[in-house]
């Protein structure tokens, strides 16, 4: 949020948004996010991220995996896009990725921490599961803290690209 910016960034924003946009990509990248600051788009949030996300690598009727329960905003947009969405339950661990064996969704979303609504943070078990289980084009998390958010995962033949949105991605800017 723009309170956790210092007052020369708020001004910036204020008066010439470009730069202020380009100010915050240059401190996520400086704060070690892999990516340079023209290969990062800042959003208005969550919300925006996940709409430009489905509408960029997804086409309706292809499915897509997340959570159950998930962030509500999540799932309608999801819905909005004519997607097929695969639940993945939650346990106390994290998503049972059970649900996609055998299947080949194009885009996974998961909150590794602090999953809304339910709380739950990902074992790290968990989380080489669904890294393991996701036969995908992108896999999308909800915080940039989590040991799955790097910019891309290279298992075996594989490069799955890995999208970090939300509230976590603002941490290296304080």
């Amino acid at each position: 949020m723009i309170d956790d910016l210092d007052a020369r960034l708020i001004e910036e924003l204020r008066e010439n948004p470009r730069v202020g946009l380009l100010e915050i990509s240059r401190r996520l990248a400086e704060s070690g996010v892999d990516r340079s600051p023209d290969e990062i788009l800042v959003t208005s949030g969550a919300q925006q991220g996940l709409d430009l996300l489905f509408r960029t690598f997804t086409d309706a009727g292809d499915s897509i995996a997340m959570e159950s329960p998930s962030y509500p905003g999540a799932l309608a947009l999801a819905r909005f896009a004519g997607l097929d969405v695969v639940e993945m339950p939650m346990t106390p661990q994290g998503p049972d990725v059970a649900a996609l064996s055998g299947r080949r969704v194009k885009l996974v979303y998961v909150m590794p921490e602090r999953q809304n609504p339910t709380g739950v943070t990902a074992t790290e078990e968990k989380r080489r599961e669904i890294v393991e289980a996701a036969i995908v084009l992108v896999l999308v998390i909800g915080d940039v803290g989590s040991e799955i958010s790097v910019a891309a995962v290279r298992l075996d033949q594989r490069t799955i690209d890995v999208v970090a949105i939300g509230r976590g991605a603002k941490q290296g800017l304080d």
